[in-house]
């Protein structure tokens, strides 16, 4: 059965509102939303349009944020969405400023087992951003507040990193035919004695220049 609650029934019909791009970076944070852009209709809190696309900044992080964002997008046209966004390591090589290309997730969220549990980004959009940094698989949690340390080390055993929003954008993009990929910057680490956080000066200035380079292949590739 169909969702009674649909994106059209809240932004109305699409052939009336602003044009959005084909492509869009997708960022849950501020200030990785630098730059001059204008707002447009709820679940966005700006939009920058720049090398043809759109960097999207969603309301508030989290999945169930994300998928919703992920289905206006597709009501409005969008045809690819790259996450950029920040992680937690939990692989112990990775360090600050560190990029992971994401190449699959699991989830411990509850939102994209509504949307068919698919959590695998797009082979040909990951393809495009793959130089960007080194290929890993991410855990995707609803509660970070509430990770403990046998959750880490269990989790450790099949992922790189640990982050809030790649299960349900994958499994979003999927049902409603939208291609995904992410890439995310270690910001802080996950180890056998906790939690400590990184430098995120680094980390952000890190986001900036993947958002940038995530523009640039997608350009090049229209």
């Amino acid at each position: 059965m169909s969702p009674l609650l649909r994106p059209e029934l809240l932004l109305g019909d699409a052939a009336t509102l602003p044009s959005m791009p084909a492509d869009v970076v997708l960022v849950m944070d501020a200030g990785h939303a630098a730059g001059r852009g204008r707002r447009r209709p709820a679940p966005f809190r700006k939009v920058i349009e720049r090398r043809g696309a759109a960097i999207v900044q969603t309301i508030g992080p989290g999945s169930p944020t994300c998928a919703v964002t992920v289905e206006f997008l597709a009501h409005l046209g969008v045809r690819r969405i790259v996450l950029v966004g920040v992680a937690g390591a939990l692989d112990a090589t990775l360090s600050t400023g560190d990029v992971v290309v994401v190449d699959g997730a699991e989830s411990d969220e509850g939102t994209s087992a509504h949307y068919g549990s698919h959590h695998q980004p797009c082979p040909t959009l990951t393809g495009l951003i793959g130089a960007l940094g080194s290929a890993g698989s991410v855990v995707t949690t609803d509660a970070p507040l509430r990770l403990t340390q046998a959750d880490v080390d269990r989790y450790r055993l099949n992922a790189q990193a640990i982050d809030m929003e790649l299960a349900a954008l994958f499994a979003a993009g999927h049902t409603v035919g939208v291609s995904t990929a992410g890439v995310l910057v270690i910001s802080d680490r996950f180890g056998e004695d906790g939690w400590s956080l990184g430098d995120r000066g680094i980390a952000d200035d890190r986001v900036a220049d993947c958002i940038d380079q995530v523009l640039r292949a997608l350009e090049a590739s229209r």
